[in-house]
C-alpha cells in the first residue's frame, strides 16, 4: 500500500494535492498538519478525502514544522481523533496522553533522525505495550548492515509494522516491506514535494516496485 504525504502550508492547496494524489493511484494519505499556517479545517478535509488519511503533526525534532506549544500541538491530534479521522500518528513519548478513541487507529511512531539505536529492539517492544493499532519506526540507516534491525522486526512484527529508513538502504527496507506484509510505504507526490531529503515519489516507488 502507498501512502503519500502532504505537506502544504495552504489550506486549498492541500485539498488540491489529496485529490491529485488519489488520482495517482496512492492507497492512503498523510496528511501533515504542522506545515499549515492556519489552524487544520478537518471538516473540509475529512469531506474531500477519497482515501483514508493518516494525520500527523510532527515536533521538529521528528523533522517537522510545528511551532506552537507541545500542549497545542497534542490538542489537534486530539481533535483529529474526535473528528473520526481513521488514523493519527502519536509519538511513543507521548502516547499516554492522547488515549485510544474507538473509530480512530493510533498509528505509534518513534522517530531518530541521526542514527539507528542499539536498543532498537527494546524500543520496540516498548512501543507494543502502548496499545498500538500500528507501529512505524523511523531511522537513520546508512548502511544494508546498520538496517539489518528493522529488517529482523519486519521478519515477525507482533502488530502491523512499517519502517522508514533514512538513507540509501531506505528503498530497500520499502521493497521488502511489500513482499513480506509491511502495511504501507510512503512516497511524495511529486519532486520537490518530499517528506525528508531522499524520500522517492509515488511513480519512483511503483518502477521500483
Amino acid at each position: 500500500m502507498i501512502c503519500i504525504t502532504i505537506a502544504q502550508e495552504d489550506r486549498n492547496l492541500l485539498l488540491a494535492d489529496m485529490l491529485n494524489a488519489a488520482a495517482m493511484g496512492a492507497d492512503m494519505l498523510e496528511v501533515r498538519l504542522d506545515t499549515l499556517d492556519k489552524a487544520p479545517n478537518f471538516s473540509a478535509m475529512l469531506s474531500a478525502k477519497r482515501k483514508p488519511i493518516l494525520f500527523s503533526c510532527r515536533r521538529p525534532q521528528d523533522g517537522g514544522n510545528w511551532q506552537g506549544t507541545e500542549e497545542e500541538r497534542q490538542m489537534i491530534l486530539r481533535q483529529a481523533i474526535m473528528n473520526k479521522a481513521e488514523y493519527v500518528e502519536i509519538e511513543y513519548d507521548i502516547a499516554d496522553k492522547i488515549r485510544p478513541f474507538p473509530g480512530c487507529k493510533r498509528v505509534i511512531s518513534y522517530t531518530n533522525r541521526e542514527k539507528m539505536p542499539s536498543a532498537i529492539a527494546d524500543i520496540y517492544d516498548d512501543m507494543l505495550n502502548l496499545q498500538p493499532d500500528i507501529v512505524k519506526l523511523t531511522v537513520r540507516a546508512r548502511t544494508p548492515e546498520e538496517a539489518w534491525p528493522l529488517v529482523q522486526i519486519l521478519g515477525k512484527p507482533k502488530v502491523p509494522t512499517v519502517v522508514v529508513g533514512l538513507g540509501r538502504p531506505g528503498v530497500m527496507l520499502a521493497v521488502l516491506g511489500k513482499k513480506i506484509g509491511c502495511p504501507s510505504a510512503a512516497a511524495a507526490l511529486e519532486k520537490g514535494m518530499e517528506a525528508y531529503a531522499g524520500q522517492p515519489t509515488i511513480r519512483e516507488r511503483e518502477d521500483i516496485f
